[in-house]
């Protein structure tokens, strides 16, 4: 594998208690070595750390769930319902939103991970910024990278807009993602963020009266409006305008006053009553 030093990527923490740890040096490691020690390297920070390794400044929300051996650093917001598990740092000014599940991954100072993001064994650079819902197994974000797909994305380093996967994930399998297959991946640096825009499709409509008044059909048929007229009048014991009509769009259907005209014409036939123009 071709080496991939992690310092063309993303900025070791300089603010806080992980500066002193092995986190501090993270710029000079070769992306497979770091992954190899990564382990070893967190048991030693936590060694040095002691009982800092959650900084005093740091705010976790009471519904929020932090592994033992987790460390966080200044200022960082760890949200409601959150989960952040053994293995994670979170550098200083760091912020987990809502619902995210965390697991064995390394946080950048000032990263922000929106609502409902799932990431394991992932490495996000300082100021990266992955949108709500997005989901990064086994991936590294670089420094101030706009992420708004399940796609890794690398930062803003002079580096070509590749994708650097890590050890262990098929070149063939996408990352999991609850979007659907349409959805657009974005890399690139802050500046080339592009919109993201899923395909939408329409529930069918199986109850007529789910439908809102623009969608209501127009004049049927004959035979079917007759149908239910039919019905009504039975049912009400009387061959009325008010009676058929109030039938009619009770099934969500719309009536003009010609066709109910028609329609009470063509039932007071049926019925061996006189045809009259009069509405009643």
């Amino acid at each position: 594998m071709k080496p991939l030093l992690l310092g063309d990527y993303v900025t070791a923490p300089a603010y806080g208690q992980l500066a002193a740890t092995p986190y501090g040096r993270l710029h000079t490691y070769d992306l497979a070595d770091f992954l190899a020690r990564w382990p070893e390297l967190h048991q030693e920070a936590l060694a040095l750390l002691g009982d800092d390794r959650i900084h005093p400044t740091a705010y976790v929300h009471p519904q929020a769930i932090v592994g033992d051996d987790v460390i966080i650093g200044p200022d960082v917001k760890v949200h409601e319902f959150s989960t952040v598990r053994k293995g994670s740092v979170l550098c200083a000014g760091a912020s987990v939103g809502f619902n995210c599940e965390v697991t064995s991954a390394f946080v950048g100072e000032g990263a922000v991970l929106g609502h409902r993001i799932g990431i394991n064994r992932t490495i996000v650079g300082n100021r990266a910024h992955l949108s709500a819902e997005v989901s990064a197994p086994r991936s590294l974000s670089g420094d101030r990278a706009p992420v708004d797909s399940s796609a890794p994305v690398t930062g803003d380093r002079s580096q070509p807009n590749e994708a650097a996967d890590l050890p262990g994930q098929p070149d063939t399998e996408r990352p999991v993602t609850g979007r659907s297959d349409d959805t657009t991946s974005v890399t690139g640096d802050q500046d080339s963020q592009m919109p993201v825009t899923p395909s939408v499709t329409a529930p069918s409509v199986t109850d007529r009266r789910a439908r809102t008044a623009g969608d209501r059909r127009s004049d049927q048929d004959t035979e079917e409006l007759l149908k239910i007229a039919r019905s009504a009048v039975r049912a009400e014991g009387k061959l009325t305008r008010k009676v058929v009509g109030q039938a009619i769009r009770d099934q969500q259907m719309t009536l003009s006053s010609d066709t109910l005209t028609t329609l009470m014409a063509q039932l007071r036939k049926q019925n061996g009553q006189p045809v009259s123009s009069a509405r009643t």
